[in-house]
């Protein structure tokens, strides 16, 4: 994505040095590396093996798109992992409320 959709001129932002190159007059700045790692509170929320519900955002014939959070869009559940069939559609696995 460019840095122009992220951020705009004069905004203030939170950066951290990368490197220093002095030879060149050069400073890398990040700002990812200032960001907490979103997959680091997943893994802490949802253990392997735990059951939870989302919301279905888009059916394949591959499996499902299910939103767990904002930040995490969706997960795709492929259905060959679970154990079933391809022949069985997607959208028959979707408990209707």
């Amino acid at each position: 994505m460019p840095p122009g959709k992220i951020i705009s001129t004069s905004q203030e932002v939170e950066v951290m040095v990368l490197d220093v190159d002095a030879s060149k007059r050069r400073i890398s700045l990040g700002m990812k590396q200032c960001i907490p790692n979103p997959w680091a509170a997943l893994q802490e929320k949802y253990t392997v093996g735990s059951e939870i519900e989302g919301e279905v955002k888009n059916i394949t014939e591959f499996g499902l798109f299910v939103g767990l959070t904002d930040d995490i869009v969706a997960w795709f559940i492929c259905l060959i992992f679970l154990g079933i069939s391809l022949a069985k559609k997607p959208s028959s696995l979707i408990r209707r409320e």
